[in-house]
């Protein structure tokens, strides 16, 4: 039974310094030789990249991107709600 405990209390001593060892991730930008423009930090794996005229776009489709969020009931790959921002504007039904 003590080794039982013991081995309990290693994983939550390992399980801490894991979590404590694991870099929150900030959103960084990179210009490309080709004329992208890269975002790291959205996914866990690769940029996401667009050209100059593509984020124009999608900079100015934001409107639409905060209505549709606030709007649905949209929730995390984990199953937990996600939180609409104070500030954006709750479309009217």
């Amino acid at each position: 039974m003590a080794a039982t405990n013991d081995l309990i209390k290693r994983i939550a001593e390992l399980e801490a310094a894991l979590a404590a060892k694991t870099p929150t991730r900030a959103l960084t930008i990179k210009a490309g030789a080709a004329g992208g423009l890269s975002v790291y930090g959205l996914s866990a794996r690769f940029p996401t990249t667009l050209y100059v005229n593509q984020w124009i776009k999608l900079i100015d489709f934001i409107p639409q991107i905060k209505a549709a969020i606030a709007a649905g009931k949209w929730a995390a790959k984990d199953g937990t709600p996600i939180v609409v921002p104070a500030g954006w504007v709750t479309p009217s039904k």
